[in-house]
């Protein structure tokens, strides 16, 4: 009977972890790379430790890159409190993340819908999701012309053959169409995400990934 000893556990957990490490190795490398070109160093062993610009004696931020089960064990970027930052081939989407993390915004820079579609895009992969701008009405369309929604931008969400959108109200994110047109989903762009996410009958991430954490 062969041995195991050089294979890690008997059920290949060490051998699985060290073939994820393999595969993580190179997008890490890339986003070192990208992230050094703008200030931000990073130090490359098992996972990646991004060192904070403004504190450089605080300790390093920890970013990994491995399989996500929600989204079909494609790769992707995970922070230190385990939450997932973006997908192992969008390098610069990661990089924008990261350094506005070490910015430290007083402000959302991209305007609250693009925070939206940032935390949907990072937590729900499987919603698509687009920013549309809908214009005013011409003066010559007639007033009982349909249309999709208000004026504005909103944040256009499709999840199979259920399509919603959502806007920022100046207080708050609403639905901007549907059954829901006008209520309130929360004014924090994550949390917003989550609430949406259980509109299409998802399981909120916070939920999910307590109990599998990739």
């Amino acid at each position: 009977m062969g041995s195991v000893e050089d294979t890690g556990t008997a059920d290949g957990t060490e051998r699985h972890d060290a073939t994820e490490q393999l595969l993580g190795y190179q997008p890490l490398a890339t986003l070192m790379y990208a992230l050094q070109g703008h200030g931000v160093r990073g130090d490359l062993v098992a996972a990646l430790e991004v060192a904070d610009r403004e504190d450089p004696e605080a300790r390093p931020a920890t970013v990994t890159c491995k399989p996500r089960s929600i989204d079909g064990d494609r790769m992707w970027f995970f922070g230190s409190d385990g939450e997932a930052i973006a997908p192992g081939d969008h390098i610069t989407e990661a990089t924008v993340i990261i350094t506005a993390a070490q910015n430290r915004p007083q402000v959302t820079p991209f305007g609250e819908v693009d925070a939206l579609y940032a935390a949907v895009r990072r937590r729900y992969p499987q919603i698509a999701a687009e920013c549309q701008y809908i214009p005013a009405p011409s003066p010559d369309e007639p007033e009982d012309t349909p249309r999709a929604a208000e004026p504005g931008t909103h944040l256009r969400l499709r999840h199979g053959y259920d399509i919603r959108r959502i806007r920022w109200d100046g207080d708050a994110y609403t639905w901007s169409d549907g059954a829901d047109k006008g209520r309130a989903l929360a004014t924090d762009a994550e949390e917003a995400a989550d609430t949406a996410a259980a509109a299409f009958g998802i399981t909120p991430v916070h939920q999910h990934e307590q109990d599998d954490p990739r």
